[in-house]
């Protein structure tokens, strides 16, 4: 087992059908399926777009990571957990 599933203390690991998944993640805890992996990608989307600090050609990059951190967590806690 990966050191990232053993990390991840979740009942389930939901992935693509990707063949390499199959072979690291035990079976048990697998869930195939574009159905919860679709809410993941939304989720990574939303981040990219409004947090533009986190890609590098924009004028808001952060230099600093603390600002960065601070910056992150308060989207973070305002989008998801209002």
């Amino acid at each position: 087992m990966t050191y990232f599933a053993k990390a991840v203390r979740h009942q389930f690991l939901f992935t693509d059908d990707f063949n390499v998944y199959a072979k690291e993640l035990p079976r048990e805890k697998h869930v195939v399926g574009k159905r919860f992996t679709q809410r993941i990608e939304r989720t990574n989307l939303i981040l990219r777009s409004r947090l533009k600090r986190l890609v590098r050609r924009t004028i808001g990059f952060s230099k600093s990571e603390k600002m960065h951190d601070k910056v992150i967590g308060t989207f973070i806690e305002r989008e998801f957990y209002p």
